[in-house]
């Protein structure tokens, strides 16, 4: 984009999602560009309704008889307190402006409409299927099989896409559309326009620095956190939510909304081929550099711990990776010692991280995100769970 031609930056811009939409990954990304600083999630929309009702009730009601007027005073006092805390945080990370991302914000889309009519929008989209597999990925509790109540978070992904696309509908300039596989599978094109959008230049090398630059720890999806690059794996997973597990008055309004978003609906093969949401070409990789576990600890963990020689000289602890399955081990890193110590040995330990052999294998070589083999209990953390996190985004992050 010419600078000629760039439009004046959005000030604050709002990100509109199901929950498991990606919306983390596009945090990230937003949040890597100099200009727009986007923070984990922090609920603005509970907080603005919340600020609402408290003002209506004491400054506004003390300050005007008349409900219209009550009305524009809170209005106007949660937009003081919410600017001021978003563009002082906006100052403390050296930028101009925010995004702010909370999937909640959708119940309370009316309110933040009124309090920031100059706001841009990015409406985040996830086909059904998808988003209800990461839902049942991501709790812990996900292989309850029959027991799980498919039905509501289907009824949810309804529900909120629905409203979202009513909004963009209703609001069409200020509102960009985003689909989440598109944003994985043609990063360049999508965010290109995305940024276009917002009014902010553009360079493809954000790309490369999206999982390097640090970004500030809260609420959302633990697998960006330790992630190198922008994968495409997590794309037609939902083929293995069985069919029957859809009511068919559902399926009718789910496959509606697909149609209208441009995605392939579900049909009665669901299950009997190939996800039509995975793309051609995209598979799990063909095996990495590392070939034996014990390269892992000689020749992987050791690069690792030189790039993060700097973090990690401001980092105690000690950590266990307990290793089962073929070539099954202990091995002991020391962060006390100063460079980190990694040896085969046991012994006490502030965290613990006990992990099979071929999954070791897998994270090392890039083929499986140590935050999805964490959701699905694959991977366990004992112990310091923070300091666990902290290390494991040095071994196994960007």
């Amino acid at each position: 984009m010419s600078l000629e031609n760039q439009k004046a930056p959005a000030a604050k811009v709002f990100v509109l999602c199901t929950t498991r939409s990606g919306s983390t990954l596009l945090r990230y990304i937003i949040d890597t560009h100099p200009r727009i600083c986007c923070p984990p999630e922090l609920r603005l929309g509970p907080t603005a309704d919340t600020l609402y009702w408290s003002t209506l009730y004491s400054v506004a009601q003390v300050r005007s008889p008349h409900e219209d007027e009550r009305h524009r005073i809170a209005v106007s006092e949660v937009r003081r307190v919410l600017d001021d805390l978003m563009c002082s945080y906006a100052q403390l990370k050296q930028k101009e402006f925010w995004c702010e991302k909370t999937p909640r914000n959708l119940a309370h889309l009316k309110l933040l409409n009124e309090v920031f009519p100059d706001a841009h929008f990015i409406c985040l989209y996830r086909n059904c299927m998808d988003m209800v597999h990461s839902v049942v990925e991501g709790n812990r509790f996900g292989k309850m099989g029959e027991l799980w109540d498919y039905n509501r978070i289907f009824e949810i992904w309804i529900e909120e896409t629905s409203s979202i696309l009513k909004f963009e509908g209703e609001n069409p300039g200020r509102c960009f559309r985003v689909k989440y596989e598109e944003m994985v599978l043609d990063a360049p094109r999508v965010l290109s326009g995305l940024f276009g959008f917002l009014g902010f230049e553009w360079d493809e090398k954000l790309i490369n620095q999206v999982f390097s630059v640090p970004h500030d720890v809260g609420a959302g999806d633990p697998k960006v956190a330790f992630s190198s690059r922008i994968y495409q794996h997590s794309i037609g997973k939902g083929s293995a939510i069985k069919l029957e597990t859809v009511p068919r008055p559902l399926l009718s309004k789910i496959n509606a909304l697909l149609r209208e978003l441009d995605y392939p609906e579900i049909g009665p093969n669901w299950n009997n081929e190939p996800s039509p949401y995975l793309p051609a070409g995209v598979s799990a990789g063909s095996g990495g550099q590392l070939s034996h576990i014990n390269e892992v600890f000689t020749d992987y963990f050791p690069r690792r711990l030189g790039k993060h020689e700097e973090t990690l000289s401001r980092l105690n602890g000690t950590l266990k990776i307990v290793v089962k399955g073929e070539d099954s081990g202990v091995w002991k890193l020391d962060f006390n010692q100063k460079p980190a110590r990694v040896s085969a040995e046991d012994g006490g330990a502030d965290c613990t991280i006990t992990v099979a052999s071929s999954d070791l294998l897998k994270i090392a070589n890039r083929e499986l995100n140590a935050g999805e083999c964490f959701l699905q209990a694959r991977l366990r953390v004992a112990g310091d769970e923070l300091l666990a996190y902290k290390l494991g985004q040095i071994l196994f992050g960007a």
